[in-house]
């Protein structure tokens, strides 16, 4: 168990307007993939409970798992997708549960790139899409199937990508009854590739050694401001800190640099998510981020084992451990499974396991 004092006197309790909304605290759920929807794509009835259980407390804001705006940019199997009108209705479903929770939705689109499962690819008779020729493995790289290569996209193509696939996807993010869009470029696999400042593919020249990833995020970090400056603000801007690195927690010794360079040039709201419970349970870092007021704080993993995190950070109640082997199965163990305060688990695991995600366009809701 986590140890946690009661935050319901600090700041980060304290409501915040996040674009035409204002939330009634700063704790966020950001995205997290479970690769609980079907194996179309269609969000299912265990995605309904999950989200609708992490909605109750009202003002609260979820972001989805990292959701395929046009299969063009899929890559596993189990992902939901947002581009065809079943995926569409299925998150409406969702959508309207968390509403009447008086909570709120941001979807985040995800590309995979170059991580997308091959197998995937060779199922789907899809190609692999990444910005440049570099497989992320060398176990990719070697897959047998000779159909699946990474396809390098023309700027034409790219262009297309965007003006068409990810504008229906925006449309159908609305018809779906969402209040945010958040686009996923994290991480080295996608933008990061190409924005790096020893980039060399496509034509970059890279550049010289001197030059600071943080002079490059800074300008485009810049650019949005002065977007902002004109009227067309962004409702939050999402980073991830140093203390871990993908999924896993970079010990504190390891730790290197951090992101208080971004909230000196953007002056609006950020949402900041990386391991905000190694200082449990004062809470000492969420407490000095959120004192300006303008930052909302993610909590992925314990949000996982917590569907009501929420009330027990307000209250200090015992967070419950999550089980990382049970993060990315296919059925409701680890998914359903974890009770709120004062409740016992009702569910055997056997009978968690033998449920399967079904796509809600089959079910009365």
């Amino acid at each position: 168990m986590v140890k946690v004092s009661p935050l319901k006197d600090t700041k980060v309790f304290a409501p915040i307007k996040v674009g035409e909304n204002e939330l009634a605290h700063k704790i966020v759920f950001p995205p997290t993939t479970r690769f609980r929807a079907t194996s179309e794509g269609i969000p299912s009835d265990l995605q309904l409970q999950y989200y609708e259980e992490r909605s109750r407390y009202p003002g609260s804001l979820l972001v989805t798992e990292g959701t395929f705006p046009t299969e063009k940019t899929g890559g596993y199997f189990g992902v939901p997708g947002i581009y065809n009108d079943e995926q569409v209705q299925a998150w409406k479903q969702i959508n309207d549960k968390v509403h009447a929770n008086k909570s709120f939705t941001s979807i985040q689109f995800w590309a995979l790139g170059r991580v997308s499962d091959p197998k995937f690819c060779e199922a789907t008779k899809l190609p692999l899409i990444a910005p440049s020729e570099v497989y992320l493995t060398d176990e990719e790289k070697a897959f047998p199937f000779e159909e699946v290569k990474i396809h390098t996209p023309s700027t034409e193509e790219l262009e297309q990508l965007i003006r068409d696939d990810y504008t229906k996807a925006a449309k159908n993010a609305v018809a779906a009854g969402f209040d945010y869009i958040e686009l996923h470029s994290a991480h080295a696999s996608k933008l990061a590739i190409r924005f790096s400042p020893w980039a060399t593919f496509q034509g970059m020249k890279g550049a010289k050694e001197e030059i600071h990833p943080y002079a490059t995020f800074s300008y485009v970090v810049g650019e949005l401001q002065k977007r902002a400056n004109n009227g067309k603000e962004l409702a939050y801007i999402s980073l991830v800190e140093p203390r871990v690195s993908g999924i896993m927690d970079v010990k504190k010794e390891d730790q290197a640099g951090d992101n208080e360079f971004i909230k000196k040039i953007w002056k609006g709201v950020l949402l900041r998510a990386g391991n905000y419970s190694y200082d449990a349970p004062e809470f000492n870092q969420l407490l000095s981020d959120v004192d300006d007021e303008r930052t909302l704080v993610g909590f992925s993993r314990y949000y996982i084992s917590n569907p009501d995190l929420v009330f027990k950070l307000h209250e200090g109640h015992d967070l419950t451990p999550y089980d990382r082997e049970t993060f990315y199965l296919n059925s409701n163990w680890g998914y359903n499974t974890y009770t709120v305060y004062g409740k016992e688990l009702q569910i055997a695991e056997e009978e968690a396991r033998k449920h399967l995600p079904e796509a809600l366009k089959s079910l009365k809701v």
